[in-house]
């Protein structure tokens, strides 16, 4: 689950190409995808469990 993070960097860039190679109504999937897609899976995603809390800052 690790390396998952690095791989999801690329995500962006993928959704350009996806949006430039189909071309008229996915022209707006990198936006979509940006600031719709992304902060719904977000929440969704487990967190880190092991942060910080409390005195340990």
């Amino acid at each position: 689950m690790k390396d998952l993070k690095y791989f999801a960097v690329l995500t962006l860039p993928i959704s350009v190409i996806i949006s430039f190679y189909f071309k008229e109504h996915w022209n707006f999937f990198t936006p979509f995808y940006a600031f719709v897609i992304v902060p719904i899976l977000e929440p969704l995603l487990p967190q880190n469990a092991s942060n910080l809390q409390g005195e340990d800052c």
